[in-house]
C-alpha cells in the first residue's frame, strides 16, 4: 500500500542526510520478519532444506543475519556523518568521543546477549565455577551468537568509519585476510570442533565486517551522490549499488568455486577448475566432498558465504528503496517491527520457546504454519504497541 508519509525518506536538504530511515526501517523489519520464520520453521522435520541452516551453502536461512550487518553498518555511517557535520560546533563528539560512545553501546549489547543466550541454570547451581567445559561453550558457542556478532562486529569496524573508499575496503580485506590465515592455521577446524561455533565463533566479526562495511559503502556513496546531483538521478544510484551487489555476489560465488577441489573423485587424474552448486542450490553430502574453508558455511563465516550475503543484502536493500524513496510505496507491518528491531529479537526466543513445546518436531506443515501465524501475530501487536506509545528500545 502507499506509504501514509508525505515527504520522502531522502532529505530534502539534498546533503547526504536522511530525514527519516524509512528505507532502512523496512530492511530491517524484513530481516526481523525473516529471523522469526526461519528459526520458528527451522527447527521442525516438514520445513524444506532452504529454510535451514545446514552450514555447507547459502540457503534462504543463511542470508539473513548479514542483513542486520549490513544495516549496522549504514546506521553507522550516517551517525558518523551527522557528528562530522557539527565539526565546528559546541554539540560535536568528537572522534575519540564518537568511538567511545559506541563502544560502551556495544558493551551492553554483549551483556545484554549475555543474559539471552547463555544457559544461566547451571551457573546458579555453583557447578561451573570450576568447569572448563562449561565456560568454554560459553565463550565458543552460546554467548557468540547474532547479538554479540552485532557488538564485536561494530567495534571491530569503527576504525573503518572516517576512512574512505579505499581505506574501508582495505579493511575489509585486511579482516578477510586474518581470518584465512587462522583458518588455515587452526580456526576452521576448532570452530567445527565440540562444541561447536555458531555463525563464525569468537573471531567471527573478522568476516562480519564484509556486509557491515558493505552498509558503509553503500551510505557513502549515497552522499558522494546526493552532494553531486541532489535528489535527482535517483535511478543512477541504484544502479550502482545493483552493479556493486552482484559482483560482491560474484567474487563470493567465485570464491565457493574452490569447494570443487574436495571432491570426493578418485577417479580424477587432472586437477581443473570447476564450477561450484550456485547459492540456494544445495551441494553434495559430505560422502561427494569434504567440509572445507571454500564453501558457503555461516557457521564458520567464510568469506564466499560472506561476500555473497553483502551482495545479497545490497540487492534487497535497493529493492525497498525502490519501493519506498522511488514508488511511494510502504509496508507499515515491516517498519514497525523494523523500528524496534532488538525488542523484537529478544521477544522472539521466548515466544518461540514458548509456542515449541506444544508442537513435536514431526508436527504437520499446516499446524507448522499456523502456530508461526500465532507467533507472528503476537510479537506485531507488541510492536504496534511500542510503536503507538513511541516507546523505542535501544541501548
Amino acid at each position: 500500500m502507499p506509504s501514509s508519509s508525505s515527504s520522502p525518506n531522502l532529505s530534502a536538504k539534498g546533503n547526504g542526510e536522511w530525514t527519516r530511515l524509512a528505507s532502512l526501517d523496512l530492511f530491517r523489519g524484513y530481516a526481523v520478519l525473516g529471523m522469526v520464520i526461519v528459526n520458528f520453521v527451522g527447527s521442525f522435520k516438514c520445513a524444506p532444506r532452504l529454510l535451514k541452516h545446514t552450514n555447507d551453502y547459502c540457503s534462504y536461512a543463511d542470508t539473513i543475519m548479514p542483513h542486520f550487518l549490513f544495516a549496522v553498518g549504514f546506521a553507522l555511517q550516517i551517525v558518523w556523518n551527522r557528528e562530522t557535520r557539527k565539526a565546528y560546533s559546541s554539540e560535536s563528539l568528537g572522534t575519540t568521543a564518537f568511538g567511545y560512545r559506541i563502544s560502551i553501546r556495544c558493551l551492553r549489547l554483549m551483556i545484554l546477549s549475555f543474559f539471552v543466550y547463555v544457559p544461566l541454570s547451571p551457573l546458579l547451581q555453583g557447578a561451573t565455577w570450576i568447569s572448563s567445559s562449561y565456560w568454554l561453550a560459553v565463550f565458543k558457542r552460546d554467548w557468540f551468537q547474532t547479538l554479540t556478532h552485532i557488538a564485536v562486529t561494530s567495534i571491530w569496524v569503527l576504525p573503518a568509519i572516517s576512512l574512505g573508499w579505499k581505506g574501508k575496503m582495505l579493511w575489509m580485506v585486511l579482516g578477510v585476510g586474518v581470518h584465512a590465515v587462522l583458518s588455515q592455521w587452526f580456526y576452521f577446524d576448532w570452530v567445527h570442533a565440540s562444541p561447536t561455533g555458531i555463525d563464525g565463533g569468537p573471531l567471527g566479526f573478522l568476516t562480519w565486517g564484509v556486509p557491515a562495511i558493505t552498509g558503509m559503502l553503500a551510505f557513502t556513496s549515497w552522499t558522494e551522490h546526493t552532494q553531486q546531483f541532489g535528489l535527482s538521478n535517483a535511478g543512477v544510484l541504484l544502479g550502482k549499488w545493483l552493479l556493486a551487489a552482484f559482483g560482491l555476489m560474484l567474487v563470493g560465488y567465485g570464491l565457493s568455486c574452490g569447494t570443487r577441489q574436495f571432491d570426493r573423485d578418485e577417479d580424477r587424474e587432472v586437477e581443473t577448475f570447476r564450477l561450484a552448486e550456485p547459492p540456494f542450490l544445495p551441494p553434495p553430502s559430505r560422502d561427494h566432498r569434504v567440509w572445507n574453508y571454500w564453501m558457503m558455511c555461516q557457521k564458520a563465516g567464510t568469506p564466499s558465504y560472506q561476500f555473497f550475503a553483502a551482495g545479497f543484502s545490497l540487492m534487497v536493500f535497493v529493492g525497498f528503496v525502490w519501493l519506498y524513496d522511488d514508488r511511494g510505496y510502504g509496508c507499515p507491518p515491516l517498519r514497525t517491527l523494523g523500528q524496534n528491531a532488538l525488542a523484537i529479537y529478544v521477544l522472539h526466543g521466548f515466544t518461540d520457546s514458548l509456542i515449541k513445546t506444544y508442537l513435536a518436531r514431526d508436527a504437520a506443515a499446516m499446524m507448522v504454519i499456523a502456530a508461526l501465524l500465532v507467533q507472528l501475530a503476537i510479537l506485531y501487536l507488541i510492536a504496534r504497541l511500542l510503536e503507538y506509545k513511541r516507546w523505542f528500545i535501544r541501548l
